[in-house]
C-alpha cells in the first residue's frame, strides 16, 4: 500500500517535470518567434544589402545570445564567395586584428572541396562543426583562425545555405561556445527558419540595391542624354542662325567672315580660317579669319596681313594643301603643320601660343566634287580629345559653307560676267546705232531712189505698151502673124514690167506711210466679184475654173479702202491662177466671230509646210517656184499682208505639200 502511494507519487514527479519541461520548450519556441519576427520586420525595415547584412549577423549576439555570426554571399556572375558581414562584437573586433586584411575581401572558390562553408553552398545542406578553420580556412590563414577559436571561445559552429526560389546564395554562420551535443534542437529549428527569412531579406535588399543602382543608371543617362540634346540643340540654333546668315547675301567676302567668325562666337571654339583655291588654280588663298583679339594679336605678326598664308598647291608637305586636294579632312596639335610654309616654324608656334590653340582640324570646301578652298578649326584641346557631336558640326558648317562659297563665287563670275557683257552690249548698242542710222539713211535714199526710178520708168513703158499694141492693131501697117507673136510677147514683157515698177512703188509708199487710206463700208462680196471677172480671162487662157462659194447669208460689210481691198483680192486671185496648173480656184466668204473670213483654194503646186510665214516676206518666192517661169517678183503677198494689217485684218496660208494645193485665208473686222 504504501508502496504503492510512494510510486504515484513519483509518477506525478516524473509528469510534472515533463510537463514543465515541454512548458519551457513552448515558451522558449515562443520567444524564438517573436524575435523571428521582430527581426524579420527589422531587416525588411531597410533596403541597404550591407544594412540588412549587418543587422542579421548583430542579431545573433544580441537577440540569441550567440557568440556571433557570419554571413557569405556568392559574388554574382564569379564562382566564388565573400564574407559579406561578420558581427560586431568586442571578441570579433580582436579576433579581426589577427588579419591581414579586411575580412570582406577574403574569398573563397566554390571549387574548394575542402573548406566546410563551400559545402554547404553547394550542396545546400547545413553542416554543424566544431573545427572552425575549415569554415574558415582557405582563405584566412590557419593561425588567425585559432587566435579567432581562441578568443572567441568557439567549440561549435551551425552552417546553413541561403536559398532563394530555391538557388543557393550563400550561407549563414553560428559561432556557439557551448559543445555541439548541447546545441537545444530547438534553436537548430529557429535557426533554419531564421535562414529562410534571410534569404528573403537578402533578395529583397538585392532587388533593391538594383532597382537603386538602375535608377541612379537611368537617372544618369537621362542627364547625360538631356545634356547631349541641349548641347545639339544649341548646336542646331547655332548652325541655323549661321545659315541663314551666310545665304541672305551673296558676297564672297560677308559669307566668309560671317563663317569663320561663327566658329569663335557661336560654336565657342578657339579660331576659325578660310581660305579658297585662286581663279589660275595654282594657290590656296585665305580670305577671312576669326576677328578675336587674340587673332587681332597674332596678325601682327604677320603685319596684319593674313593673305600672307597663301600656299602654293604645289606644296604638298602643307596640311592645308593636302586638305584641298585630297578632298579629306587633316589634324594636327601642331599649327606649323598648316602655316609652314610659307611662315617659318617659329612665327607658326607663337601664333599657336598667343591663340592658345592646343588642336586644329581643316575640311575641304566642295560643291559637285569639286574642291573650292578649306575650312580650318582651331580648339584649345588636342585633336584627340575632339568628340562625335563636334567633329559632326564641324562637318556640317563645311558642307553649307561650301554651298554658300559656292554660290557666292558662281555669283562672283557671273557678275564680272554681266559686268562684261553690259559693257559689251553698250559698245554694241552704239554701233548698232551707228549702223542703224546708216541703214535708215540708205533705206531712205533705196526707197526714193525706188519711187523716183519707177516713176520715170512708168512713163516709157506705158508709150511703149501703146505703141506695140498700135502696131499689133496694124495702125501702122499690115504685120504678119510671126511679127504679130513676137509683138504679143514684148507686149507681155512689158506688161510684167509694168506690174514690178507698180510694186515696187506700192512697198515704197507702205514703208515710206504714204499709202492714201480711204475706208468706206463695203460689201466684200461685191469686191470678190469684180476681181473675177477682172481676172477671168487669165483663167480662161490657163483653162482654169475661177468659182465663187457665195454665202447663204448675206455677210456684214467691212470698212476697207474699196482700191486697197480690190487690189489684196486681185493679188490672191492671180496668185493662185499663177501656180494652178490644172483644176481649179474656189473662193469662199463667211462671217466667223466677229470677222469676215475669206478663203482662196487652188489646186496647184503647194508648198512644204514650214513655208507658210516666209511667203509675206519681201523678194520670197516659193521653193523650186522659179521652174514654172511665173515672172512673180516676190512683192505681192508682202503688200497683201501689209495692206490688210493697215485694215486691221490679217493674212496666213497653209498646204499640205507639194503638189497639193494651197488656201490663203484672210480676216477682215466685220462692221
Amino acid at each position: 500500500m504504501f508502496s504503492n502511494l510512494l510510486y504515484s507519487k513519483k509518477e506525478d514527479t516524473d509528469t510534472s517535470e515533463k510537463l514543465r519541461s515541454r512548458l519551457t520548450v513552448l515558451e522558449n519556441q515562443n520567444r524564438h518567434f517573436k524575435l523571428i519576427q521582430q527581426l524579420t520586420s527589422s531587416m525588411l525595415s531597410t533596403h541597404s544589402l550591407d544594412s540588412v547584412a549587418q543587422k542579421i549577423v548583430d542579431s545573433t549576439n544580441k537577440e540569441f545570445g550567440y557568440q556571433g555570426a557570419i554571413l557569405y554571399l556568392v559574388r554574382e556572375g564569379k564562382r566564388a564567395i565573400f564574407s559579406c558581414a561578420v558581427s560586431n562584437t568586442l571578441s570579433v573586433r580582436l579576433a579581426k586584428k589577427f588579419l591581414s586584411k579586411p575580412l570582406r575581401e577574403y574569398t573563397a572558390s566554390l571549387d574548394d572541396k575542402n573548406n566546410e562553408t563551400v559545402k554547404v553552398i553547394n550542396t545546400g545542406r547545413m553542416i554543424i562543426g566544431s573545427d572552425y578553420p575549415r569554415f574558415i580556412s582557405p582563405p584566412v590563414s590557419k593561425f588567425a583562425a585559432k587566435m579567432s577559436v581562441l578568443i572567441n571561445r568557439i567549440k561549435t559552429i551551425v552552417a546553413l545555405p541561403i536559398k532563394v526560389q530555391g538557388k543557393t546564395v550563400g550561407a549563414i554562420e553560428y559561432i556557439l561556445k557551448i559543445s555541439q551535443e548541447k546545441v537545444p534542437q530547438a534553436d537548430i529549428e529557429m535557426m533554419k527558419i531564421y535562414a529562410d527569412q534571410i534569404g528573403i531579406a537578402i533578395e529583397n535588399a538585392r532587388l533593391y540595391s538594383k532597382v537603386i543602382s538602375f535608377n541612379t543608371e537611368l537617372k544618369q543617362k537621362v542627364a547625360d542624354a538631356t545634356v547631349e540634346l541641349q548641347n545639339q540643340y544649341n548646336d542646331l540654333q547655332a548652325l541655323s542662325k549661321i545659315s541663314q546668315t551666310i545665304t541672305s547675301t551673296l558676297d564672297l567676302q560677308r559669307i566668309s567672315q560671317e563663317i569663320v567668325n561663327s566658329v569663335s562666337t557661336r560654336l565657342k571654339f578657339r579660331a576659325g580660317l578660310l581660305a579658297v583655291i585662286s581663279p589660275d588654280k595654282k594657290k590656296l588663298m585665305p580670305i577671312a579669319v576669326s576677328q578675336t583679339e587674340s587673332v587681332s594679336k597674332s596678325l601682327k605678326l604677320l603685319h596684319g596681313d593674313f593673305r600672307k598664308l597663301s600656299v602654293d598647291l604645289t606644296n604638298e608637305n602643307n596640311l592645308y594643301v593636302q586638305t584641298a586636294k585630297r578632298l579629306k579632312a587633316t589634324t594636327s596639335d601642331n599649327l606649323k603643320d598648316f602655316f609652314s610654309p610659307p611662315l617659318n616654324s617659329r612665327i607658326a608656334q607663337k601664333i599657336q601660343k598667343l591663340n592658345q590653340i592646343q588642336g586644329t582640324v581643316a575640311m575641304p570646301l566642295q560643291s559637285k566634287g569639286e574642291v573650292l578652298g578649306i575650312l580650318s578649326f582651331s580648339f584649345d584641346k588636342p585633336v584627340s580629345k575632339i568628340d562625335d557631336r563636334e567633329k559632326q558640326v564641324m562637318m556640317t558648317l563645311a558642307n553649307q559653307a561650301g554651298l554658300a562659297v559656292n554660290n557666292a563665287l558662281l555669283f562672283d563670275r557671273l557678275k564680272k560676267f554681266s559686268e562684261e557683257l553690259q559693257e559689251r552690249v553698250k559698245q554694241a548698242t552704239s554701233e548698232l546705232t551707228i549702223a542703224n542710222k546708216n541703214l535708215r539713211r540708205l533705206d531712205k535714199t533705196k526707197s526714193e531712189f525706188i519711187s523716183i526710178a519707177s516713176h520715170q520708168l512708168r512713163t516709157p513703158l506705158s508709150a511703149i505698151k501703146g505703141y506695140i499694141s498700135m502696131m499689133a492693131d496694124g495702125d501702122y501697117g499690115d504685120v504678119s502673124d510671126k511679127i504679130k507673136s513676137i509683138l504679143k510677147k514684148v507686149y507681155n514683157s512689158n506688161e510684167r514690167l509694168v506690174n514690178l515698177v507698180n510694186n515696187l512703188l506700192n512697198v515704197s509708199r507702205i514703208e515710206g506711210g504714204r499709202v492714201e487710206f480711204n475706208p468706206v463700208p463695203l460689201q466684200i462680196e461685191t469686191s470678190i466679184e469684180n476681181a473675177i471677172a477682172e481676172l477671168k480671162k487669165q483663167a480662161d487662157e490657163k483653162k482654169l475654173a475661177l468659182i465663187f462659194e457665195r454665202s447663204r447669208k448675206e455677210l456684214p460689210k467691212v470698212n476697207a479702202d474699196e482700191r486697197l481691198l480690190h487690189q489684196v483680192i486681185v493679188n490672191l486671185i492671180d496668185n493662185a491662177i499663177k501656180y494652178t496648173q490644172k483644176g481649179k480656184v474656189e473662193i469662199f466668204a463667211k462671217l466667223k466671230g466677229k470677222n469676215i473670213q475669206v478663203d482662196m483654194k487652188d489646186t496647184g503646186v503647194g508648198f512644204e509646210k514650214n513655208e507658210g510665214e516666209r511667203l509675206f516676206k519681201k523678194f520670197v518666192r516659193g521653193k523650186d517656184v522659179y521652174k514654172m517661169h511665173t515672172g512673180g517678183s516676190g512683192l505681192g503677198l508682202f503688200i497683201v499682208k501689209k495692206l490688210l494689217e493697215m485694215h486691221g485684218g490679217a493674212v496666213n496660208a497653209q498646204s499640205k505639200g507639194k503638189n497639193q494645193g494651197s488656201t490663203f485665208t484672210f480676216t477682215l473686222p466685220a462692221k
